[in-house]
C-alpha cells in the first residue's frame, strides 16, 4: 500500500508538471511500475486447522489484466505430508478484482509429534511487465499440537500475594522450547505487569513424567536495560530474603489444569543498579484457562 500511495504521489507530480508546461495536451501513463505482493509475509496456523487463504495483490494504476501463478517450496514440512496447495496456483486480477487469495490445505496427523514444521509460498510465474514487491515470499509455520507438554502450554490464571499489593491474580503463560522437548518457557511468572516480552522470559525443565517442573534461581533474560543489566529472577524465600541460586520444584496437578508452586519459593525480578520490578511471595497457583 505504501508502495501504491508513493507512485501515485509521483504520477500527481508528473501531472501538474505536465500540464504547467502545455495545458492542451493531456499525460498518458502505463503500468510499468505495476507489481504483485503476498499482503503478509509470515503466517503460524494450527495442524488442525484445515484450510488456509493468503491474500495476494495486484497494484496497477489501470486495474490491468493479469494471471500470477504461485508454488510452494518444502522445507521441514512436505507437500503431500503436511499441507497441499489448491488447484494449480493460478490467480486472476483486473480493474474490478485487484486481490486474490492462494488456498492452502493443511494435513492434520493427530498422535504424530513432528515439531513445529515451515514451508514457502512463493510466485513461479508472471506476466511479462509486473514484478514482485518486496512482499514475495510467505513462511508458513504449521503448529504441532502433539508436542509433549502440549498438556501444560498455554494460559494461566496465576493468584499470589505480592509483596506491595496484596492478593493479586494475572495471566501467567507457559510457551513451549523450540530445540528441547522437556524446556518450558515462563512468561511473567511473578506479575511483572508490562514486563513480559518475549525476550523477558524464565525457564523450568519438565520431569518425565509431567509431573513437576523444576525452575533454577539467578537466571537472566535476554532483554538487558539500557544499564547492559538484564531482568535477574531470585527465589524469595518466606523470611523474606532473596537467593540467586537454587531453584524451587513445582507440581503439576490435574494433568496440566493447575499448576501449584509451593509454599516454600516465590519469586524476586530485579534489576542490578536499577532497583526491583516484582516480587511475589511463596504460594503462587496457577488454574489454566
Amino acid at each position: 500500500m505504501k508502495k501504491i500511495i508513493n507512485l501515485l504521489c509521483v504520477v500527481a507530480v508528473g501531472i501538474l508538471t505536465y500540464t504547467s508546461c502545455d495545458i492542451n495536451k493531456y499525460p498518458t501513463f502505463n503500468d510499468d511500475d505495476a507489481f504483485v505482493a503476498f499482503r503478509k509475509t509470515s503466517l503460524s496456523v494450527a495442524e488442525n486447522q484445515g484450510q488456509v487463504k493468503i491474500p495476494v495483490a495486484l497494484a496497477s494504476l489501470s486495474g490491468m489484466s493479469a494471471t500470477v501463478t504461485c508454488e510452494t517450496v518444502d522445507s521441514t514440512a512436505k507437500k503431500g505430508i503436511d499441507f497441499n496447495i489448491a488447484g494449480d496456483g493460478s490467480l486472476s486480477f483486473d480493474a474490478d478484482k485487484r486481490q486474490d487469495t492462494i488456498s492452502l490445505e493443511i494435513i492434520n496427523r493427530p498422535g504424530v509429534y513432528t515439531g513445529d514444521l515451515k514451508f514457502l509460498v512463493v510466485f513461479s510465474s508472471l506476466p511479462n511487465g509486473i514484478a514482485t514487491g518486496e512482499a514475495d515470499t510467505v513462511v508458513v509455520t504449521i503448529n504441532d499440537l502433539d508436542h509433549p507438554l502440549a498438556s501444560i502450554l498455554g494460559d494461566y490464571t496465576a493468584s499470589g500475594n505480592d509483596y506491595w499489593d496484596g492478593p493479586s491474580t494475572w495471566t501467567m503463560s507457559f510457551v513451549k522450547d523450540d530445540a528441547d522437548d522437556h524446556k518450558v518457557w515462563i512468561r511473567n511468572i511473578a506479575n511483572m505487569g508490562t514486563w513480559t516480552r518475549d525476550d523477558m522470559l524464565y525457564y523450568g525443565i519438565v520431569d518425565d513424567d509431567l509431573t513437576t517442573i523444576t525452575i533454577p534461581f539467578g537466571q537472566e533474560t535476554v532483554y538487558k536495560y539500557s544499564n547492559g543489566n538484564a531482568l535477574k529472577m531470585l527465589g524469595f524465600s518466606a523470611d523474606e530474603r532473596g537467593y540467586p541460586e537454587g531453584s524451587t520444584t513445582v507440581s503439576i496437578q490435574e494433568e496440566g489444569k493447575k499448576i501449584d508452586f509451593g509454599e516454600e519459593w516465590g519469586f524476586w525480578i530485579r534489576i542490578e543498579d536499577i532497583g526491583n520490578l516484582a516480587i511475589v511471595r511463596p504460594g503462587i497457583t496457577c488454574v489454566k484457562q
